[in-house]
């Protein structure tokens, strides 16, 4: 994740479109570059967010709490962990806390 990033930013914009003057790029080419570019850190970040929710599955399983809502404390339905594996919360749960975070609002 962190190569990805750091080549996106490390190449300027008129390296992407492989020009070799630094005026001769169309203003549209720069913009759908640049598109690309925030699209590509956008989907890495989505991505290391993931892993770092992999990780606390991972930790969760070893600590033998896989499985059992942080809210509820009830056990989280198989059929929600087949569809988020790295679930925390119960679908009571997490009705719970989108109440909490509305009234908090």
């Amino acid at each position: 994740m962190d190569e990805l990033q750091q080549s996106n930013l490390k190449q300027s914009i008129s390296d992407s479109a492989g020009e070799i003057s630094r005026y001769s790029y169309h203003l549209g080419d720069v913009a759908s570059l640049s598109y690309g570019r925030e699209f590509s850190m956008g989907l890495a970040e989505r991505q290391q967010k993931y892993l770092e929710q992999i990780d606390e599955a991972l930790m969760r399983i070893e600590e033998g709490t896989y499985g059992i809502c942080k809210v509820t404390g009830e056990l989280i339905a198989v059929e929600r962990l087949d569809e988020v594996p790295v679930a925390k919360y119960s679908v009571k749960g997490k009705e719970i806390l989108e109440k909490r975070k509305r009234q908090g609002a």
